[in-house]
């Protein structure tokens, strides 16, 4: 072989490697001034910079097989093992940097199918809790109009007793006085003591009523204070969420 073709050849397969080398080199370049800007951190199933680094043993084994090319022909036993032996270890390092992007892209998938499936679980949860706290507060709503209600008919239930007792000192004091008045009014009296324990069991019979409004109404405002505490616990939890 001319010693002239063995240096061209030689040369050109310099030319070939630098450029492989300098592809690489320009994508470290661009990934070093792009370092120096603020960027988000990608997450560890993010599989660009794998990409990048199949795409540099991609470009220097096609530069290597155009340099093979150029050798057809050329007895250079030594040099073409050289290239034999470093597309095989291009191509491991391919296969590997393949597996290892599957692996990354499998891990993309299943990240994205969580999210997806933490949307629709949210999804269907936040219309029911929604629903929830919006029956709770119209139970409230309508536990504070009876309790309401319930506090009128008890002021008036109050008013009537205090009218009662008062009609029944006057009763009282009126026999009394006729008592004093007359000793033959014996059948009067008796009639106004009818008319007091008329009277008397009309008011128990309202004091009885008052003491039940006062019993219905404690649980009225105990039920208020669970709901209330039941419409505080839905806010909570659609705060959390």
């Amino acid at each position: 072989m001319p010693p002239h073709s063995s240096n061209t050849r030689t040369s050109t397969f310099s030319r070939n490697t630098t450029a492989a080398t300098s592809s690489s080199k320009r994508r470290q370049r661009e990934s070093s001034s792009a370092s120096t800007k603020p960027v988000p951190k990608r997450p560890a199933w993010d599989i660009r910079d794998m990409e990048d680094q199949l795409q540099d043993n991609e470009d220097t084994i096609h530069n290597l097989e155009k340099y093979r090319d150029s050798l057809r022909g050329v007895n250079t036993k030594e040099m073409i093992l050289q290239i034999s032996k470093t597309k095989a270890d291009l191509k491991a390092i391919e296969k590997k940097n393949r597996l290892e992007i599957e692996g990354l892209k499998d891990k993309q998938l299943i990240h994205e199918q969580e999210l997806e499936d933490k949307k629709l679980i949210y999804k269907v949860q936040i219309p029911l809790l929604e629903e929830e706290i919006k029956q709770a507060k119209q139970e409230l709503l309508e536990l504070e109009q009876q309790s309401d209600q319930e506090t009128i008919d008890h002021a008036q239930l109050q008013a009537k007793a205090v009218e009662c007792t008062k009609a029944f000192k006057e009763l009282k004091m009126q026999i009394k006085e006729l008592m004093s008045k007359t000793e033959h009014g014996e059948e009067l009296l008796a009639e106004r003591e009818q008319l007091i324990d008329q009277e008397t069991k009309e008011l128990e019979k309202e004091t009885e009523k008052l003491d039940k409004l006062r019993q219905k109404l404690k649980e009225e405002e105990r039920l208020r204070h669970h709901l209330e505490a039941t419409v505080d616990e839905l806010k909570a939890k659609m705060a959390f969420l």
